[in-house]
């Protein structure tokens, strides 16, 4: 629990009780293992020069991840027929990262991001939770050696230094949340010049220089414009946009970060 015992602040988009986070066999009935997978997702056509996040201008990692769990979970059924299985990929109240932390998937940065050696913090983390029990996979549980430029980079200084973070100070989530935005909050999302997500810790990170990449044959959009938005429906944004990763608050949160950003 020393994962979150220091967190400022909770988010609409989290689990509100701690205990549900980090005990599966409370959500989940009966649970032995837990099965924790990275998926790396950056590509050499990612644009980290646009104002959409990089995780975000490909198809949503809900959709792709949703399939590649799946088919997993498929060929541990057909394995193992009298056992449960059940995944989750940021739909569920299990935290990822703290899964990911524990079993030697990357180091924890101060940033709270999971940095794998290979890939970086480039990357999605994908739980599968069974009452199968399985042998443990032991790897070093490791930080990162804390430089501190990620926090001196941070736009809203949502970075504590403590390895923990102050969400509602983050231009990621303020990108994001649907709740009025205070001058503070407004402040820091012009200052990341960032209409959905936020790369900037990443970016500077020292561990991310030089990753792995991966193949993908996806359709990126990495900016948006005013004009990109304003001439199409509601229907006509999700027919253009639905499978991206970007649009799943819809147009209007869009439309008010371009306003934010643009001082339009």
């Amino acid at each position: 629990m020393d994962f979150f015992e220091k967190r400022k602040e909770s988010t609409e988009f989290e689990e509100s009780e701690p205990d549900r986070r980090v005990f599966p066999e409370i959500v989940y009935k009966g649970t032995k293992s837990i099965l924790t997978i990275f998926f790396p997702y950056l590509t050499a056509d990612h644009d980290f020069s646009g104002n959409i996040s990089v995780y975000a201008q490909a198809e949503d990692y809900h959709i792709w991840g949703k399939r590649k769990l799946q088919l997993i979970q498929e060929e541990l059924r057909q394995k193992y027929p009298l056992n449960n299985f059940y995944y989750q990929m940021d739909n569920g109240p299990l935290n990822e990262r703290f899964f990911a932390y524990i079993s030697g998937l990357g180091k924890k940065g101060i940033n709270s991001m999971i940095i794998n050696e290979k890939y970086g913090s480039y990357g999605f983390i994908g739980l599968i939770i069974t009452d199968l029990e399985v042998e443990p996979y032991i790897s070093e549980i490791s930080k990162c050696s804390k430089c501190m430029k990620c926090k001196a980079n941070c736009p809203g200084q949502a970075i504590n230094g403590d390895f923990t973070i102050n969400p509602k100070l983050c231009a990621s989530y303020i990108s994001q949340t649907k709740k009025e935005l205070s001058t503070h909050q407004q402040s820091i999302l012009k200052s990341s010049v960032s209409v959905f997500g936020c790369d900037i810790c990443q970016m500077c990170c020292p561990d991310n220089k030089n990753k792995k990449l991966v193949s993908s044959t996806d359709d990126f959009i990495s900016k948006l414009q005013f004009d990109d938005l304003k001439i199409t429906s509601n229907r006509e944004f999700k027919k253009y946009f639905g499978e991206k990763a970007f649009s799943w608050r819809g147009k209007g949160i869009l439309l008010r970060n371009l306003d934010i950003i643009e001082d339009n």
